[in-house]
């Protein structure tokens, strides 16, 4: 009879999503009441702390892990009545497992907390220390994987908004912060000739919100061909991944700008471009776009 495997996640006692400071914490302190030294010849001692040895050594071991991981059942979608906290822990366990390498965003989702679920609202706050981490849960093609995760999970469309700050009283406070600006908005003005946007600007904001709506159409490109790329580990396929990706942004860049998209916009949207593919190979930013900025000199001087 096949024995069965243990849950070593349960055995520590965390989430499967758990960082690797996590692991070690819930390990220092189990580890230290059942320890020969404390808990004596105890076969019940022994018995558990040979277990928390076991589970330790293979998550916190990366390599270890992954193939642990590997092992483990799906989970079963979607599940009814989740709190917030439950909702966005069971979302970040799935972002992670899909991402595969895209570090930045497990960073931004490991050090975000929710804070309420308000109707299809998400609240999620992130630590002033942390606000550099934030960014990556803005990311068009970022949210577009997160909300994935929530719709699948909770099984209806749920959005989500990120704040600085991490408790109920910070969201209290945004929401009064809000309540007020918008109290003393003045009233909107009837337009006239003089305050009627021309034509022309109309035409300029209608082409601009097009060309974001091109450049996420781009990212979810980028993503799916890191989904079906085999053997991702290999040097030489990361390095193709990113010569295709870096390919497909200047194009887009190309198209956007004959489009009319201001500069500033343009170089926005490729900056996400190019980290979204960072993430992917876990390479700085900087690397990939050397890459896409070679090509341009390239392209000049031929």
């Amino acid at each position: 009879m096949k024995e069965t495997q243990p849950d070593y996640y349960a055995v520590l006692g965390v989430q499967r999503d758990a960082s690797l400071a996590a692991i070690k914490q819930a390990y220092r302190e189990l580890v230290r009441r059942c320890h020969p030294d404390a808990a004596g010849d105890s076969p019940e001692a022994r018995a558990q702390f040979e277990s928390l040895q076991e589970a330790y050594e293979v998550l916190s071991d990366r390599d270890k892990r992954a193939k642990y991981d590997a092992t483990l059942p799906p989970r079963k979608y979607p599940v009814a009545d989740m709190d917030a906290q439950s909702l966005w822990r069971e979302a970040a366990a799935l972002v992670f497992e899909r991402s595969d390498s895209f570090s930045s965003l497990i960073q931004a989702m490991r050090v975000a907390v929710a804070i309420a679920l308000e109707g299809s609202l998400l609240v999620i706050g992130v630590a002033g220390k942390d606000q550099y981490l934030a960014g990556h849960l803005d990311i068009p093609g970022n949210r577009y994987h997160i909300r994935e995760a929530l719709r699948e999970i909770s099984g209806q469309e749920i959005d989500y908004r990120v704040i600085e700050g991490t408790t109920d009283q910070d969201w209290e406070f945004v929401q009064r912060a809000e309540g007020r600006r918008a109290a003393h908005e003045p009233a909107p003005v009837p337009a006239t000739a003089a305050t009627r946007p021309t034509r022309a600007k109309e035409e300029a904001r209608a082409a601009e919100a097009a060309q974001i709506s091109t450049w996420e159409l781009l990212g979810r490109k980028i993503h799916n061909a890191w989904g079906g790329t085999a053997n991702r580990q290999h040097p030489i396929t990361r390095a193709e991944f990113v010569i295709t990706c870096v390919h497909w942004i200047a194009e887009t860049s190309k198209q956007a700008t004959e489009e009319g998209m201001p500069p500033d916009a343009v170089r926005r949207e490729v900056g996400k471009a190019l980290e979204r593919v960072a993430q992917a190979v876990d390479l700085p930013p900087a690397a990939v776009a050397l890459e896409l900025v070679r090509g341009q000199h390239r392209r000049r001087a031929s």
